[in-house]
C-alpha cells in the first residue's frame, strides 16, 4: 500500500510496527480516539510503544483538540504532523430518520418527560452522577432513559432502587436505532467523566434535542457552545447536573432556540465536511510517500 490509516492505540502501535521495518514503507496515518491521561489500562511500556510509533508516524489524527494537546505533550509529538479530525455526523440521514421514528408510538411508554442518555455502562459515563442528578429533580413524572450495556448495569439499577427511582429510571439495553428514542426526548445529558469527543451529542444535537453536558476532557466543550447550543456543567457535580437540567426542562421557549442553534452548529461535523478533512490528510501523506520514494 502506499499508505496505511490505523486507529486506537493497540491497533495503532502494531500497524505503526509492521511497516517501520520496510524498505520501501508506506506513510502510515494514525487516529487516536480518546484521553490516555484518564484510562487506567495503559502501562509504562504500552507508553513508550504509543510514544516511538506515533513520533515516526506521518501523521496523527485526533478526535477532539484536547486528545491532541494530550498527545503532544506526553508524547512529544510534531505540532506539523498532528491534526484533529472530529467524528462525522450523517446529518441528514440521521435527521431524517428521527424525524420518521416522530410518527410512530414513544418506545417508553406512559406519560410524563424523558431526558435521554446514552453509553456503554462504565465508570467513564458518569451514570451514577447523573441517576443522582436525576434525583434532586423535583417532578416526579419526568423518566430517565439510558440506552446501553455494561458491567455496571447491577450497580445503577441498585442506586435507582435505594434512591426510590426504580419506577423512574429505565436501562432498556442496547439500541441499535437510538433515533426512535431522540424523537422523542425532551432533553438529552452526557454526564461522562471523560471523553474522545461525545459523539452522542452531535448526534442529539442533529436530532433537534436540547442539551446537556459535562466539561469532560475532552469533546464537549468543542462541540457546545455553553448557553448558546447547550450548556456545560462541572464534571462529577450533580446538584449543578440537576439545575441545568431544571432550567431547559421548566424554560421550554429557551431550550428550542438553544436546540434550534445546535441544529445548525452540527453541520460543521457532517460526513461530507468530514470524509474531505481525512481525504486531504490522505492525500498529503501519499505525496510526501511519493517524493521520498517511500523511504522515510
Amino acid at each position: 500500500p502506499d499508505v496505511v490509516f490505523a486507529t486506537m492505540a493497540d491497533a495503532n502501535v502494531i500497524a505503526a510496527l509492521a511497516v517501520f521495518g520496510q524498505m520501501r514503507r508506506p506513510g502510515i496515518i494514525l487516529r487516536e480516539t480518546n484521553s490516555h491521561r484518564e484510562r487506567d489500562d495503559i502501562g509504562a511500556l504500552h507508553r513508550k510503544l504509543i510514544g516511538l510509533t506515533y513520533r515516526r508516524a506521518d501523521a496523527v489524527i485526533a478526535l477532539s483538540e484536547g486528545v491532541r494537546r494530550e498527545l503532544l505533550e506526553d508524547y512529544r509529538l510534531e505540532s506539523a504532523r498532528s491534526v484533529t479530525i472530529h467524528n462525522p455526523v450523517d446529518v441528514e440521514g440521521f435527521a431524517a430518520t428521527v424525524e420518521s421514528c416522530r410518527g410512530n408510538p414513544a418506545p417508553l411508554e406512559g406519560e410524563g418527560r424523558m431526558i435521554l442518555a446514552m453509553g456503554r455502562l462504565h465508570r467513564q459515563k458518569g451514570f451514577d452522577v447523573l441517576i443522582e442528578a436525576f434525583a434532586g429533580l423535583s417532578d416526579p413524572s419526568i423518566r430517565l432513559v439510558i440506552l446501553g450495556e455494561g458491567e455496571e448495569r447491577a450497580a445503577l439499577e441498585a442506586q435507582a432502587e435505594r434512591l426510590g427511582l426504580r419506577d423512574r429510571v429505565f436501562l432498556p439495553g442496547f439500541d441499535a436505532l437510538p433515533e426512535r428514542w431522540l424523537a422523542h426526548a425532551d432533553l438529552f445529558v452526557l454526564s461522562s467523566r471523560w471523553e474522545g469527543f461525545g459523539h452522542v451529542l452531535a448526534e442529539a444535537m442533529t436530532a433537534g434535542v436540547p442539551v446537556v453536558s459535562t466539561r469532560a476532557p475532552h469533546g464537549p466543550p468543542e462541540i457546545i457552545e455553553d448557553g448558546k447550543t447547550g450548556l456545560l456543567v462541572p464534571l462529577a457535580a450533580p446538584a449543578a447536573l440537576a439545575q441545568a437540567m431544571a432550567r431547559l426542562l421548566g424554560d421550554e421557549d429557551w431550550a428550542h432556540r438553544l436546540a434550534s442553534a445546535a441544529r445548525i452548529a452540527v453541520e460543521r461535523f457532517a460526513l461530507p465536511v468530514i470524509a474531505g478533512q481525512y481525504a486531504e490528510q490522505i492525500e498529503r501523506v501519499a505525496n510526501l510517500h511519493d517524493a521520498a520514494g517511500g523511504d522515510k
